[in-house]
């Protein structure tokens, strides 16, 4: 049988949760489906879960193990194993509609698309789903992102919520940069600049848990959290050295704000002294390399939450102040905020 998707799952302490993820892909409805499971040497019992899938699902399941090595490592082994015309990412905490790859690879096979992007849903502790429409422009695609740079916007960073082209994956010698957070940011940006086309599908497709305490969204203290600078700093080199067009350079600079300035919100709110200082001064030199005219962009004046940011980072005297502020005091103030809205 000819493959038509590989899917690829990381697997790290994950027990918990791979028993509905594994459920998701052997229930696809495209039936020609290969499923790479890695083991990135869990310590958890995730492996036993993994031999009673392979055991009952033969024909797609694929049972791998390695050293520990993170989730990049993982699916840059998975790519070497993997057979299928098109490529996915699964993460071992998520789970996916069952006619997700059905409908994203007859996307690709219809549009010969080196890329097809999907909507997905955030899922909360209490298994809540809710719809996240990052595609609200469908007529956008269907092309490269020099002919249409908004496609860098509404397809997002995630790995996960995309299929890729086998043979293009391979020979551009895509990988995800092992023992960095935000390994999606870094490269993902670059990959779909290089597709030949990107193509969407609009229905909701992934199921995204972003609710595990140990996860890149729910930490505020670990100074991996400034690997988000080393992924803008590998889409500006990118870009500045593939294109010179203005549209789509300016696309890339809003890419690269919306990331900063979200991570700086979560951080503001969340993180300790040390960290909201450090994180503060190092995006300011950061807008001031790659963004000289940033205190006038319009992206700023957006939302009053972006003013009150934007106002601390411009002045350097306000913004020690306002880090200096009691966490107990910004909590009192975000729930008269919530109460009054």
């Amino acid at each position: 049988m000819e493959i038509k998707v590989s899917v690829i799952v990381p697997v790290y302490k994950v027990e918990q949760y791979l028993p509905a993820c594994l459920d998701s892909l052997v229930n696809q409805t495209l039936e020609e489906i290969e499923i790479l499971v890695i083991n990135d040497g869990s310590p958890d019992n995730s492996q036993q879960i993994i031999d009673r899938y392979s055991v009952q699902y033969p024909g797609k399941i694929r049972p791998f193990i390695k050293e520990n090595g993170g989730l990049s490592d993982a699916r840059n082994y998975g790519v070497q194993f993997a057979r299928g015309e098109y490529l996915g990412f699964v993460d071992s905490d998520d789970y996916v509609a069952a006619n997700m790859f059905e409908l994203m690879y007859s996307k690709a096979a219809e549009e010969s698309a080196d890329v097809v992007v999907s909507n997905y849903f955030n899922v909360d502790e209490a298994l809540v789903s809710k719809e996240r429409l990052n595609i609200f422009k469908p007529d956008i695609f269907n092309r490269s992102v020099e002919e249409s740079p908004e496609i860098l916007l509404q397809s997002k960073s995630y790995a996960w919520n995309k299929i890729y082209r086998r043979n293009w994956y391979v020979q551009n010698n895509f990988s995800f940069p092992r023992g960095q957070w935000f390994e999606d940011s870094a490269v993902i940006y670059n990959m779909l600049y290089q597709a030949n086309k990107v193509s969407c599908v609009t229905e909701c497709l992934y199921f995204y848990r972003n609710v595990r305490p140990d996860s890149i969204t729910n930490s505020v203290s670990n100074p991996k959290l400034f690997d988000i600078f080393k992924s803008c700093e590998s889409i500006y080199a990118f870009y500045h050295a593939h294109t010179q067009s203005r549209e789509v350079l300016t696309v890339v600079d809003r890419v690269c704000q919306v990331h900063l300035f979200v991570r700086l919100q979560h951080i503001h709110q969340n993180g300790t002294l040390k960290i909201r200082l450090l994180y503060y001064r190092k995006l300011r030199e950061f807008l001031d390399m790659h963004m000289p005219e940033w205190e006038t962009n319009p992206f700023y004046r957006e939302a009053p939450q972006k003013q009150i940011y934007i106002r601390l980072i411009s002045r350097p005297l306000l913004m020690y102040a306002y880090c200096y502020i009691p966490k107990r005091i910004l909590n009192a103030r975000r729930k008269l905020m919530k109460k009054a809205d």
